[in-house]
């Protein structure tokens, strides 16, 4: 794939302009972009709204289709039948993790994200639990760690589920945030994403980047990608557009406006 025709998520999550949060009244209007806050579609009555419901059901599907060949992934989903899993996670997989090959979620071990298949395993079956709760209405207690693995899978700002995430907004967007770009997407930096990180990354004299939120650095794995997200932050202060990837030579070949150098011979070029 071209990476400068390769579509970049979200130009502008998080960024808080009144005037398009008054224009969302339904959820039509957003497309894909539920990592934003809008007001008019949290819920009031205590109920998830459908729209939610609907992607959680589809990541669900997409996740459990790309580890049906592990025997780990062996036992049976509660939320959604073998068909939806066959059907649905089979259309969707290459729209969640475009340039990824099956058998692999979460950051490539050559980069610095990864995660193992027990934590894909886990993350499948803390979805599937979920999506049982909302469907007999009864969703249980706010958690910080699971709001955030929640938004890390499935790219859903948490506070659709839980409003109490609302008091950790920028979390649980830049969370969210990392999983596009865990799935292999490129991903623009808005401008409260960078001052959030620059709150919580700090660098030391010996060039060690430390985190300053537990939740955060749970999914930033190596000095490397956390020293990326750092400069990538600060270019995006300077009044720079920022596009991160989980590839750097990627991030690198679109400030160029060239391709990036083609893997070596028997590798994929995905990131």
């Amino acid at each position: 794939m071209n990476f400068r025709t390769e579509p970049l998520w979200d130009d502008d999550v998080g960024s808080g302009c009144w005037s398009s949060l008054r224009a969302v009244r339904d959820w039509s209007d957003i497309g894909e972009d539920m990592l934003r806050i809008y007001p008019r579609l949290l819920p009031r009555s205590g109920l998830i709204p459908k729209p939610v419901a609907d992607r959680i059901a589809e990541c669900v599907a997409v996740l459990a289709w790309r580890l049906c060949g592990s025997d780990s992934a062996s036992s049976p989903l509660r939320a959604i039948s073998p068909y939806a899993v066959q059907e649905v996670g089979r259309a969707k997989t290459a729209a969640w993790f475009p340039l990824q090959t099956r058998g692999w979620l979460g950051f490539p071990k050559r980069s610095e994200f990864w995660t193992s298949r027990d934590e894909d395993l886990n993350a499948l079956n803390l979805l599937d639990a979920l999506l049982c709760s909302i469907k007999t209405e009864s969703v249980g207690p706010f958690s910080e760690a699971t709001a955030a693995e929640f938004a890390f899978r499935t790219g859903i700002h948490p506070a659709y589920i839980w409003p109490e995430a609302l008091l950790s907004n920028q979390l649980f967007t830049a969370v969210g945030w990392l999983g596009y770009v865990a799935r292999g997407r490129g991903a623009r930096m808005s401008h409260d994403m960078a001052e959030y990180l620059l709150d919580v990354l700090h660098a030391d004299h010996f060039g060690v980047v430390w985190v300053h939120d537990a939740n955060l650095d749970y999914y930033l794995n190596g000095d490397g990608i956390k020293g990326r997200l750092l400069y990538c932050a600060r270019r995006r202060l300077r009044g720079r557009s920022t596009i991160f990837h989980a590839n750097p030579a990627n991030e690198i070949a679109y400030r160029r406006g060239v391709d990036p150098p083609s893997a070596p011979a028997g590798q994929s070029r995905s990131p």
